[in-house]
């Protein structure tokens, strides 16, 4: 996987760029609430870039709301990975554990519950 840097100090384009990765994290979400799909997103670099974004912030980019939904959307992506249980976890990095720990930590970093609207609910598949 090859990872491109995007740098931008434009806010136009910045909400561009934060809107696409809202975007495309709401259909991840989407596709990691199906059991069966789930084990085909066991890469370490989707998963590695899941957890980058769950720690997503841009000095040019400031709609609180729209950053803590990208934090929030990843971190329900890797909760949804981690939901069938170590014995499910078939890659050895990062493991089952490293992430298990990583989505209570989200929450604990965001400033305050007015910081965002995203509707807080259970992170467990449907």
């Amino acid at each position: 996987m090859t990872y491109y840097k995007v740098t931008t100090d434009d806010p136009v384009v910045m909400h561009r760029i934060v809107t696409l990765i809202r975007n495309m994290l709401g259909l991840m979400g989407n596709i990691a609430e199906v059991e069966a799909i789930r084990p085909k997103m066991q890469k370490s670099e989707l998963i590695l870039s899941f957890v980058a974004l769950e720690s997503f912030s841009s000095p040019f980019y400031d709609a609180v709301s729209d950053i803590m939904e990208i934090k929030y959307s990843a971190a329900g992506i890797l909760s949804h990975m981690c939901s069938d249980g170590r014995g499910s976890w078939m890659i050895d990095y990062p493991t089952y554990d490293d992430i298990v720990q990583i989505c209570p930590h989200v929450t604990e970093r965001w400033r305050s519950r007015t910081d965002c609207c995203t509707p807080t609910r259970i992170w467990l598949p449907w």
